[in-house]
């Protein structure tokens, strides 16, 4: 039971990753990018869905001798199981929101804003498996390095500007005028 709740966990994360990753692709790959979102979609819900199934075999694993009071009382003592529930309740709504129809039905017009709670999930996420008794640190370290990265590229950068000469002036602003211009007004 404890392997199938690591695995299902480790696919999880990948899934997420990887929405995330072909996010940053179909930036980069402008003819292919109604496919790659498409994907990013189907990895996004793949991953909530992994999330549940590894939330629902890891809370059987503990639930064997416990009550189900005794297994809330671990969630809120234990950090990393309160870093896995919290990215769990808050990938649930991501997951919801990720059908156009239901958005639609819903009358939601600002989903995208809402699924920007992805990068706090993925942080919870880094935070649930550096924090978690199994983990290989090294995999771990992997994950915090592959997630920081995937998440400092969508920092969006400015644009570079081209140079200007010094007597240039910008042509949606108006003119100045000379002093004895505006002397003479």
């Amino acid at each position: 039971m404890v392997a199938l709740a690591h695995l299902t966990g480790w696919l999880a994360v990948l899934a997420l990753l990887a929405s995330l990753g072909t996010s940053l692709a179909a930036r980069a790959l402008r003819e292919q990018r109604a496919r790659l979102l498409g994907s990013r979609r189907l990895f996004g819900l793949a991953g909530a869905a992994l999330a549940l199934l590894h939330a629902l075999v890891s809370l059987l694993a503990l639930l064997v001798p416990p009550s189900l009071a005794e297994a809330v009382a671990m969630l809120s003592a234990v950090p990393y199981l309160r870093h896995g529930a919290l990215a769990l309740v808050l990938l649930a709504p991501l997951a919801l929101t990720s059908f156009p129809a239901l958005n639609a039905r819903l009358g939601l017009r600002t989903w995208d804003v809402l699924h920007r709670a992805v990068y706090g999930v993925i942080a919870l996420v880094v935070l649930h498996v550096v924090a978690g008794p199994s983990a290989d640190p090294r995999l771990a370290l992997a994950l915090a390095s592959l997630a920081a990265l995937l998440l400092f590229a969508r920092i969006p950068r400015p644009r570079a500007r081209a140079p200007r000469a010094p007597n240039d002036e910008p042509s949606d602003e108006p003119q100045a005028r000379s002093e004895s211009e505006a002397d003479s007004v």
